[in-house]
């Protein structure tokens, strides 16, 4: 009801908007024409002002030029002069004509009196005639009956959220022991290293570090063998913990783990391309059957039967059956057999490339990342990695020499196929 009668209210506000638009236009032409009566007045009036007032001033500036020539020509009769200031209110006849200005003044000041304020007034009488306001005022009573208490109707809502976040609390479960695994993966690994960092001397000692390049020193001032610089092969065996080039094993490690990356990728990357060329393959043959193949007669056969009776009416319905078949369009190829491929799913493989970069990432630069673990035992045992310093110094100069003495001895037998079998056999060793 409310809104009808808002509507219905709403109709007449414009009718009489409209109307009150066009008293106003109508209304604005006649306001043209009276300013452009006001302005052609007041230029008027100026140009009487103008016009009919020089005449006066002229006539005073004449007798106040003859008064001051006087008084330059004989100054010693200087008072004969003023009989001039006598004859100069007759200058007060040429003001009889400005009485003309003030006409257009008059007619000014009355039309804005009795026409343009009046005026005024009316439109805005008019104006607030049509000015109303609409209150509405509804009582209404509800009673409501329920089966269920507001904490019954609680624990369904809450009931209907944990049923439908429960695949999120699934996934979010495998995730935290997913989680836990990871971590505790970790952990045992860490144990392991920091075990066999502890008891084994040759477990991941291959860095040149600073505690190794001062022990040499102290050893050369001391007089004794040193190990640096390295040969050409020790330098593919012993690195620097900060050095960007990989020893053996980690190459070989390195390589290992980035064949089994490429290999996932290119598994990953071969079922992509299937899923999209399977896409593309049928979303080709949707676009060349868009077409409709309609099959026709070639030869449209007449048939009749004459006669009467039940078999004649039998015969009359298969003729007219088969001649409607042969005069109709059968369609081979409808649209409604095409079949229609669904997209592939654009955000699965960026979230595979994603993965895949991830585990490029880890297989690249986890060799790097794994000489952490040494300096972490470093900083932790430094008296330990004072004595693997020791060990890898005295292994170094245990190797040269003993592949020094094997070459002698190979050399000492005369016999280059014997030295070359000892020399493997050392070094295998």
């Amino acid at each position: 009801k409310i809104k009808e009668i808002s509507q219905k209210a709403k109709v007449v506000g414009d009718h009489a908007r409209r109307v009150f638009r066009s008293l106003m236009d109508s209304i604005s032409y006649v306001a043209q024409a009276l300013r452009n009566v006001w302005r052609w007045l007041m230029r008027v009036g100026e140009v009487c002002n103008r016009e009919l007032g020089s005449p006066y001033v002229r006539c005073l500036h004449l007798f106040n030029e003859a008064k001051d020539r006087c008084e330059r020509t004989i100054p010693f009769l200087s008072f004969l002069c003023y009989i001039v200031v006598i004859f100069r209110p007759l200058c007060g006849l040429a003001k009889v004509a400005l009485l003309f200005c003030v006409i257009p003044n008059y007619i000014q000041s009355f039309l804005r009196r009795k026409v343009s304020d009046p005026l005024k007034d009316a439109l805005e009488r008019i104006r607030r005639e049509f000015e109303f306001n609409i209150s509405a005022t509804h009582h209404f009573n509800i009673s409501l009956g329920a089966s269920k208490s507001l904490g019954e109707v609680a624990t369904d809502i809450m009931e209907g959220v944990r049923l439908r976040l429960e695949p999120t609390h699934r996934v979010l479960g495998l995730f935290l022991h997913f989680s836990f695994c990871a971590i505790l993966y970790l952990y045992l690994q860490a144990v392991r290293y920091r075990h066999r960092y502890l008891r084994d001397d040759t477990f991941d000692n291959m860095y040149i570090t600073r505690r190794f390049v001062e022990l040499d020193l102290r050893r050369a001032e001391q007089g004794r063998a040193t190990v640096l610089p390295l040969t050409a092969r020790e330098c593919t065996r012993y690195i620097s913990p900060a050095g960007i080039w990989l020893s053996y094993k980690e190459c070989r490690r390195y390589g290992l783990q980035l064949v089994a990356v490429l290999r996932h990728v290119l598994l990953g990357a071969s079922v992509i391309l299937a899923d999209y060329s399977l896409f593309w393959l049928l979303d080709l043959i949707r676009h060349l059957m868009q077409g409709e193949i309609v099959a026709r007669a070639p030869v449209v056969l007449g048939i009749s039967v004459n006669g009467s009776g039940y078999t004649s009416e039998i015969f009359r319905d298969v003729v007219a059956a088969f001649d409607v078949l042969q005069r109709g369009n059968v369609s081979v190829l409808s649209q409604r057999c095409v079949v229609h491929p669904v997209e592939p799913d654009y955000s699965t493989y960026i979230t595979m490339g994603l993965l895949y970069g991830i585990c490029f990432f880890t297989a690249v630069f986890g060799s790097y990342v794994a000489r952490l673990r040494r300096l972490v035992c470093a900083t932790y045992y430094p008296s330990r990695e004072q004595e693997r310093t020791t060990f890898l110094h005295s292994t170094i100069l245990a190797r040269r020499a003993g592949l020094a003495r094997a070459l002698y001895q190979a050399t000492k037998r005369g016999t280059a196929d014997a030295g070359q079998g000892n020399l493997l056999l050392f070094l295998s060793s």
